[in-house]
């Protein structure tokens, strides 16, 4: 018996982990590919995220129809499909061209669809497979299989962790591929002994529904133990409104996962890879309410509503500009708050869960849909918007707690709890008010003292979810206008798309974009010092020195990564400047808020897409320099540093040519992955950095020089003063960072 559970257990483990451990490894693989562009990534989880519920649709389908027994023998046919497309997995990682444009789509699709989409989508079955085949066997768990959905996200919990800190530093893609289909062959495998050897542990009733009467499990005298305050007809069919609270929560929980992490990485700290602790947490709290022995302690589920003041305080802070002392006090209480609120969604779900097995799969459709649309509002809807503020973190609250107040036995609305409602508003429009500088201490100890009303408020609401639902959408109603009221206090200009937040404010005399938590770039409002670039492209910088001090006679330069165009300052006449930049948007940005665009007296061109594809498309030899500047706002572009990157690079350069890389980042230190695949592919590296004291308007920088010419590099060491990494004691890395193979954590500071 136990060997049995076991089993089963091991089947929904490892279809998970396998899940989990497919979409990091497209992810890796597609990124040389396709690029890095917001449409990648987002059409990339659509796409397994569809396929997650067109694989519980076709176990729901399946097990309606042929019952447990037939539904086996079916997904034996579907193993057999699976075969030529486990054989294709490798595709992924073939190269091709692509322009950066929308055409590319078809292609990301179909070489998803191709590669991946029949292993996916049988694995996708076999988590909530597991739990039916458990249902109708007469093991002593069938009372409560929801158990072994805790084990499938425990299961995608170590796939997640254990990728970057085990997988990718140790294997390459291709490698990685091969390991996979051996555990897929492994899987199937488990599958197919468990149920043929042991084909008896399988109950008779309700098994072959085309051929036995229809009578729901329970009539054999089985009953799954639900909460006691719980009451439902388990022959009765499910009622819209049960249905709509199974889609409210996963879609809550997902989407205050994913704006959390948002809230974290985008305009917090964009530490590399920390975005896995939010989904580390979600899981989490998956697995702790849906284990065989539940943790959802009644204190939680009557005091989950503490944890929202906290969350919408950090939230109004976040939108105001105003932050925390300590970046890790404040990352551990975002993590606090997503977890009591995503353990509340999920412990609600297990206790609503069906108590009929044939509703299991209806159940698990249902959550697949809800979590779907929670990625979808967090990563389109809101984006696209129009709203300059991580709005979707109060709206995952409002959701959840939407769900909770269509319980029949929530607490309907009474007179006195407009008074809520109506004080938040006026406690959130008369502290914008209130005056005070950006960033002074004054609007710091203001924000602080909105906790006070905050907590007062929230607990006025303990236990009454429908006027909570109204308050917080005074939050999402109020809280983006806060910039339009306070004058002292409001932006030049502030945007959001899928790529961040946007924003220019006046800081010292100077106008300053900053994107998510860096700076990119800044201006004089001097006319008389407006021509100065500022900050990592000052002339006292490396790359300042070089492109102003005439020791080369460049004609065409070739610049990754646009900011506020402040490069395009030391172009001299006859000189052009041809820009590559991810973002569009960021292009209106350079031209109508800054002027070194404009006023730049070389010729200026703009090319919008992923950098390596639209390389791809330019002529060999046609640039004398080439300034790779796209690693110092935390979110790191791999693909950009490899050696294959390099060769590309390499092509489109002339013979005596100069790449230049800004590698000035506050989490990594790239210098020794540069230097590794310089050397790699023949070339010279150098390096040279300007320190804080050597001038005020100077932000301090470090800039990694490669070139393939012996005379550019000695002009580089004797006349501008750059040290080759050679003698500067650098330890090269095991092996230099390809497409197939990279280490992140190799590179960490910290």
């Amino acid at each position: 018996m136990r060997l049995r559970l076991r089993a089963l257990q091991g089947i929904a483990f490892g279809a998970a982990f396998l899940l989990f451990q497919m979409e990091l490894i497209a992810a890796k693989a597609l990124l040389p590919r396709f690029g890095g562009s917001f449409l990648v990534w987002s059409m990339a989880i659509m796409f397994f995220q569809g396929l997650l519920i067109l694989g519980y649709l076709l176990l729901h389908l399946g097990t309606r129809w042929l019952g447990i027994r037939g539904w086996f023998f079916a997904y034996l046919v579907l193993l057999l499909l699976t075969l030529p497309a486990l054989l294709n997995l490798p595709t992924l990682l073939q190269p091709v061209s692509q322009a950066a444009t929308l055409h590319f789509l078809p292609g990301l699709l179909l070489t998803l669809l191709l590669a991946t989409g029949p292993v996916f989508l049988a694995l996708s079955t076999l988590g909530v497979g597991s739990q039916k085949w458990l249902a109708a066997s007469s093991l002593p768990e069938a009372k409560d299989p929801f158990a072994l959905y805790g084990v499938s996200n425990l299961g995608a919990f170590v796939a997640l962790f254990s990728y970057p800190l085990l997988v990718e530093p140790n294997l390459t893609l291709v490698q990685q591929v091969t390991v996979w289909q051996g555990g897929y062959v492994f899987l199937a495998l488990l599958q197919l002994a468990t149920f043929f050897l042991r084909t008896s542990w399988l109950r008779p009733e309700g098994v072959w529904p085309l051929f036995l009467p229809r009578t729901p499990c329970l009539q054999s005298g089985r009953v799954w133990p639900l909460a006691a305050n719980v009451a439902e007809n388990v022959t009765a069919p499910i009622s819209g409104r049960r249905f709509l609270i199974w889609f409210l929560l996963p879609a809550a929980s997902n989407a205050l996962y994913l704006a959390t992490t948002n809230l974290i990485t985008m305009d917090l700290a964009s530490v590399p890879l920390l975005w896995t602790l939010p989904l580390g947490v979600f899981l989490a709290s998956f697995w702790v309410t849906f284990k065989a022995r539940p943790w959802y302690p009644e204190w939680v589920r009557t005091r989950f509503y503490l944890a929202i003041p906290v969350g919408i305080f950090l939230f109004i802070l976040q939108a105001k500009g105003v932050g925390l002392e300590s970046s890790g006090l404040t990352i551990l209480l975002h993590l606090a708050t997503l977890f009591f609120l995503s353990m509340t969604c999920h412990g609600e779900l297990h206790r609503l869960r069906p108590l009929d097995p044939h509703h299991m799969t209806a159940f698990y459709v249902t959550l697949a849909v809800g979590g779907f649309f929670g990625s979808l509002m967090v990563g389109w809807l809101a984006p696209f918007s129009g709203i300059p503020v991580l709005i979707e973190y109060p709206l995952a609250m409002v959701l959840a707690v939407l769900a909770l107040a269509l319980d029949p036995e929530a607490k309907p609305v009474q007179r006195a709890d407009w008074f809520w409602v109506v004080l938040m508003g006026l406690v959130l429009l008369g502290w914008s008010l209130l005056p005070g500088s950006r960033g002074s201490l004054q609007e710091k100890l203001q924000s602080f003292l909105l906790a006070i009303p905050l907590l007062f408020i929230f607990s006025g609401l303990y236990d009454k979810p429908k006027p909570l639902v109204w308050t917080l959408l005074m939050v999402v109603g109020l809280v983006p206008l806060f910039d339009t009221w306070t004058r002292d206090h409001a932006p030049l200009f502030k945007h959001r798309n899928p790529y961040g937040i946007y924003r220019i404010f006046i800081k010292d005399g100077r106008k300053i974009l900053q994107h998510g938590t860096t700076y990119h770039g800044a201006q004089w409002l001097d006319p008389q010092r407006h021509h100065i670039p500022q900050l990592y492209y000052h002339p006292v910088t490396p790359v300042g020195r070089l492109l102003a001090s005439g020791v080369f006679s460049w004609q065409n330069m070739g610049l990754v990564g646009l900011g506020t165009g402040s490069l395009a300052a030391y172009a001299r006449p006859g000189q052009t400047m041809e820009f590559f930049e991810l973002d569009p948007d960021n292009g209106d940005i350079a031209r109508d808020y800054f002027s070194y665009l404009k006023a730049s007296q070389g010729r200026i061109r703009l090319r919008f897409g992923d950098a390596r594809l639209s390389l791809q498309t330019v002529s060999d030899q046609s640039f004398d320099l080439l300034v790779i500047d796209a690693f110092n706002s935390d979110a790191i572009p791999i693909h950009l540093l490899t050696t294959e990157a390099l060769a590309t690079y390499r092509r489109v350069l002339q013979p005596d040519g100069l790449i230049l890389f800004h590698v000035s980042n506050r989490f990594l230190d790239l210098t020794t992955a540069l230097w590794t695949n310089g050397r790699f592919m023949g070339a010279e590296v150098f390096s040279l950095s300007n320190p804080p004291p050597e001038h005020a308007d100077a932000e301090p920088s470090r800039w990694v020089a490669m070139t393939w010419n012996p005379a550019t590099a000695q002009k580089l060491v004797e006349d501008l003063g750059w040290s080759d990494l050679a003698t500067q004691g650098t330890q090269p890395m095991a092996r230099p960072w390809t497409d197939d193979y990279s280490n992140l954590l190799s590179v960490l500071l910290f």
